[in-house]
């Protein structure tokens, strides 16, 4: 083989590790988006089944008007772990917190990043509103 050729053989394994370098980190950083948007939908539905939960009369299960006493058992949200408090699946984690008679609110913790809160979300009669996300 003549020098040109190997010269090309060279710049070509080169680029292809450049590209290949570049589309790990691309996916790694879509893996983690997806992840963050599944758990603020996963939020979000928890957060509608506890408006429903609030809504529904206490003499068939639900909350009377009052966010007081909910849990994730009561509003369909299982799980294995046995807290009633909280949730887990696929995507993450989901506490609940801070509830009182008018509000509540949902804490998640990713499975990207299950040592730091990424989302808290506000739960209220009239809607279920994302809070600011602490810097």
């Amino acid at each position: 083989m003549g020098q040109t050729q190997i010269l090309f053989i060279v710049l070509s394994v080169i680029i292809v590790g450049i590209a290949v370098a570049v589309g790990i980190t691309q996916f790694g950083s879509n893996a983690t988006q997806a992840n963050l948007s599944a758990c603020e939908l996963d939020a979000q539905d928890l957060g509608s089944k506890m408006q429903l939960w609030l809504n529904k009369p206490t003499s068939l299960g639900g909350g009377g008007g009052a966010f007081t006493g909910v849990t994730c058992d009561l509003i369909g949200a299982t799980d294995a772990d046995g807290d009633a408090s909280q949730y887990t699946n696929d995507n993450g984690v989901y506490k609940l917190a801070s509830i009182s008679a008018t509000q509540a609110t949902i804490q998640v913790f990713p499975k990207s990043s299950p040592s730091t809160e990424a989302m808290s979300f506000t739960v209220t009669a009239s809607g279920v509103q994302k809070d600011a996300t602490p810097q």
